[in-house]
């Protein structure tokens, strides 16, 4: 029998942002965004202009009707709360996985 692993099926939740009035679709947030951001975290010495732009790209791919005219206008405090916003489903699935592992080496 074959096993079958069905990824469609695996739906993201919805997310909608409000901005200006108007509501932007948020996609999921991609393998590679997520990997941009984890290796930014992990970086000791990253500038402030590093973090800025890879919030910015992040964004910009999982919120496309966004134009980064638009998000170089927001305070920094907009930009720190979508960021979270957008990015908190793929940290609790890493907080799961890294839990998971450590319980599985007890």
């Amino acid at each position: 029998m074959t096993k079958l692993l069905n990824l469609d099926e695996i739906a993201p939740a919805t997310k909608e942002v409000l901005l200006g009035g108007v509501k932007h679709k948020v996609n999921p947030l991609s393998f590679g965004a997520f990997v941009a951001m984890q290796k930014l975290m992990q970086k000791k010495n990253a500038t402030m202009q590093e973090q800025l732009d890879t919030y910015i790209q992040v964004v910009l791919s999982v919120v496309p009707t966004i134009t980064r005219e638009k998000l170089e206008s927001m305070t920094f405090e907009q930009i720190i709360a979508l960021v979270n916003f957008v990015s908190e489903d793929a940290e609790a699935e890493n907080q799961e996985g890294a839990e998971s592992q450590s319980e599985g080496k007890e």
